[in-house]
Formats: C-alpha cells, structure tokens, sequence
C-alpha cells in the first residue's frame, strides 16, 4: 500500500493594514450576484478577515485611551503624543497574519475594477 500526501492548505499571509484595505473591497463583493461557491468563499474569507481588523481595532483604541485626552465626548490622541501613536499604530499595521483559506482568482471574479484588485492584495492571485 502507497502513501499518498495530502495537500497541503492553503493560506493567506497579509499584513493588517493590507487586510483592512481588503475588508473594503469584500464588502463591495460580498453585495455583488455571484456563484454560491464563490459567495460562500467571499464569506469565509469576510469572516476571517473580520476577526483580525476587529483585534486591529481594539489595539488601537488601546492606544487612544492609553495616549489620550477627552476631547468633549471622545478621547482624541494628545498633540505631544502623535508622534508614538504614529509609531505603533504603523508597527500594528505591519503585523503578519495567516488566514487558513484559499486566495480568490481572476476566474472566481472576473469583473473586478482595479481597485478592487488593489484593495485585495495578497487575497487575489493572478
């Protein structure tokens, strides 16, 4: 009896800021008539997707709080502080992220307009 491998999953590395670009763009999808696998996969990749921009969020509104003052109703980043929020929110951004799914293709969406493609970066292969 033989061995055969199994295939190896796929995977997605972005960053976090590569993927809040990406949200937006599969949100516009997610609105458009497509296939139901590919409506489904639009899904799973939303869903995944969602669950690191959503920790994103939460860091930085960390930040805020940790390096604001009130401003009215808000808390705003201090002016003598903007420089180090500056600093980590662009190292946040920076974070690499695997998302356990396939990445979508040209043939899954091919009425893409360019900033859709842009927007989805490491999430669309060519």
């Amino acid at each position: 009896m033989s061995l055969v491998p199994m295939p190896t999953p796929a995977t997605i590395t972005a960053t976090l800021m590569e993927l809040l670009d990406a949200e937006v763009a599969l949100q516009v999808l997610l609105e458009a008539k497509v296939r139901p696998a590919i409506a489904y996969h639009l899904a799973t990749l939303m869903r995944l997707v969602r669950v690191e921009t959503a920790q994103f969020q939460t860091q930085r509104d960390a930040m805020v709080r940790e390096l604001g003052v009130p401003s009215g109703d808000q808390i705003v980043v201090a002016e003598d502080q903007r420089a180090e929020f500056g600093r980590r929110i662009t190292e946040l951004s920076q974070v690499e992220v695997t998302l356990h799914a396939r990445p979508l293709t040209l043939e899954d969406l091919p009425d893409l307009t360019a900033a859709d493609v842009l927007r989805l970066g490491p999430l669309l292969t060519v």
